[in-house]
């Protein structure tokens, strides 16, 4: 069976030694954050609700490295975006097998 993109977000997390919780929400917050509006939202403030979606989706996966990783909020943050920068680029399909 093909590995996915989700798929290889997870395994390279799991490497790193973040649980699979970890990812399936840094997956969701890719998802949410690399096209808003292909949610569909019905208004403007609809979009913003998103944004503010997105931002809970950032705190709790920082919450998650601090505690999984044992990792300094500043830290936690830092590997919080670089993992979605990361999971960014597998997801479009260009992240290879970084």
């Amino acid at each position: 069976m093909a590995e996915t993109p989700k798929s290889t977000v997870l395994r390279l997390l799991s490497k790193e030694g973040f649980s699979e919780s970890y990812g399936a929400l840094l997956v969701m917050a890719v998802l949410v954050g690399a096209d808003p509006d292909g949610l569909q939202p019905e208004t403007d403030a609809e979009r913003h609700e998103w944004r503010g979606h997105l931002q809970g989706l950032r705190a709790a996966l920082a919450c998650l490295a601090m505690y999984e990783a044992k990792l300094a909020p500043d830290m936690a943050a830092a590997a919080v975006q670089k993992h979605i920068e990361d999971a960014a680029q597998v997801m479009r399909g260009c992240g290879g097998s970084r």
